[in-house]
């Protein structure tokens, strides 16, 4: 059946983190309401570590609002351990994907049970991804693009590389993304963010969001993502990236979905970015695709086969060679053409790019993307869903309440700054304001809280945003109103 890529004028990118198609969209098979996703039967086990002393662990749909907690591993050795049960570097065909309690136990700090990695999400507890789920169409063979951590992740769906890294490193990396070729094409696009665009890690976009971090292509999401989309004279450029936020800061609440942050304020987001999409003049011409960057660590069933091709022969960590996917991840194609079933080509973050380059006539980045699926294999419905019944245009929120003891457990104050956050503030530090004294710039040493990397990276992106936001200038008096002025001052 023809695909309706061609019909698609706006395609909306939301990347949300650490989360398997297993432990978030697993249970939509195992509970009927999605049954042809390959998902789980509900039946699904694996066995402990024998250090452990316990009996094997099935999956179960109880995981809180704040589960997996403490974090579960997500390095390249951690995944390998995931799939194989033993560290394997070369990640061989056919891993067994009975290494997560293990890798789990052996955690800093350790879980209180290992078999928690176990648990996955009840559709009930992201009522606004499940809707969208159950309405549209989900990719059940959506990989991320590399065994690894957060940053290559990203960068695979930027740039359809990770310019050899399998971690988060911080140095800018001077290779071409999409965006930039976009732009040589002369098509617009646009990235919003809460907290810190981690895009920015790329040289060429972090030259222009510190110049504009608040206007043009970057935009703070809370400010203006609805009022954009409802006002006449904002168009919606063909490209835009959503970024969540990655820290809590007061009332500010992370909403990234990366454990041990809420499920539910991610979901929450789901339901931001999709509504004012829904009602705009847009939205009956968009691809809304909703992903997380990688599995972080909880369960899934899927090995990552077939084996993909390296994007440009560069690897950090040899032996491995970014010939092998990791883990799936949940993925809902939203979009008037899109089918209401299954899809299940074979993508990963490198679609993206592939995507944007086959409706838009664009060179491709590298040997990933150009061998890559593009997703007009999600949108096969002859007829577009214009109808609020086949299209709702308002998702149930998802319900925020906590625990005393988990808002306890949760309190940035306490929590130490994970791997991501870690790197985030780092990139923070980057940032150079033109007549700012440096020695009055908090220290990188003295950063050791959430609590504290939150308020660094607000201070950094405050100041940035003040000091290229230009100054309206004074208002003119009139002739008349000078004169006024200065009989009021002879009096």
């Amino acid at each position: 059946m023809p695909n309706k890529l061609n019909k698609v004028k706006h395609v909306v990118v939301l990347m949300l983190e650490n989360r398997s198609f297993d432990h978030l969209l697993g249970y939509l098979k195992a509970l009927g309401i999605k049954p042809a996703i390959d998902g789980l039967t509900g039946t699904e086990t694996i066995p402990t570590d024998p250090v452990l002393g316990t009996g094997p662990v099935t999956v179960s749909p109880t995981a809180a609002n704040t589960d997996p907690d403490p974090d579960a591993g997500h390095e390249i050795a951690d995944v390998s351990r995931q799939f194989y049960a033993q560290v394997n570097l070369n990640f061989p065909p056919g891993g067994p994907m009975n290494g997560f309690i293990a890798s789990y136990a052996g955690q800093s700090p350790a879980p209180a049970n290992a078999g928690d990695i176990m648990k996955c999400v009840h559709p009930t507890r992201i009522p606004a991804l499940a809707e969208l789920a159950t309405r549209f169409c989900v990719c059940d063979r959506w990989f991320a693009s590399v065994p690894g951590s957060t940053w290559p992740n990203r960068m695979f769906a930027h740039a359809a590389t990770s310019d050899g890294a399998v971690t988060n490193v911080v140095n800018l990396v001077f290779r071409p993304t999409i965006f930039d070729t976009l732009s040589l094409a002369g098509r617009e696009w646009r990235i919003y963010y809460h907290d810190l665009p981690q895009a920015v890690l790329f040289a060429s976009l972090f030259a222009e969001w510190i110049v504009a971090p608040n206007m043009y292509r970057f935009r703070l999401f809370p400010q203006r993502w609805k009022k954009d989309l409802a006002g006449s004279r904002c168009r919606l450029p063909a490209y835009t990236f959503v970024e969540p936020r990655y820290f809590t800061l007061g009332t500010l609440q992370a909403n990234d979905q990366h454990p041990s942050h809420s499920i539910a304020r991610a979901d929450r987001l789901v339901r931001a970015v999709y509504e004012p999409l829904r009602a705009s003049p847009w939205g009956a011409h968009s691809m809304l695709v909703i992903v997380h960057d990688e599995h972080g660590g909880t369960y899934d069933h899927r090995f990552p086969d077939p084996p993909t091709v390296s994007p440009d022969g560069l690897s950090q960590m040899p032996p491995f060679n970014f010939t092998r996917y990791g883990a799936r991840v949940p993925a809902v194609i939203v979009s008037p053409w899109a089918s209401d079933g299954v899809c299940s080509d074979l993508y990963d973050h490198a679609s993206i790019p592939a995507t944007l380059a086959k409706r838009f006539g664009l060179l491709p980045l590298t040997a990933r993307d150009q061998a890559a699926n593009s997703l007009g294999g999600c949108l096969t419905r002859t007829q577009p869903r214009l109808s609020a019944a086949d299209a709702p245009l308002k998702l149930t929120a998802a319900a925020l309440r906590l625990s005393g003891a988990h808002r306890n457990a949760l309190d940035p104050r306490k929590r130490p700054l994970s791997p991501l956050q870690s790197a985030l503030v780092r990139l923070a530090d980057h940032i150079r304001i033109p007549l700012e004294d440096r020695s009055k710039v908090r220290p990188l040493a003295r950063i050791r809280t959430e609590q504290q990397g939150a308020e660094f990276v607000n201070e950094r992106v405050r100041a940035l945003v003040r000091a290229t936001t230009p100054r309206p200038k004074p208002r003119a008096r009139s002739p008349r109103g000078s004169a006024r002025a200065g009989r009021r001052q002879a009096r």
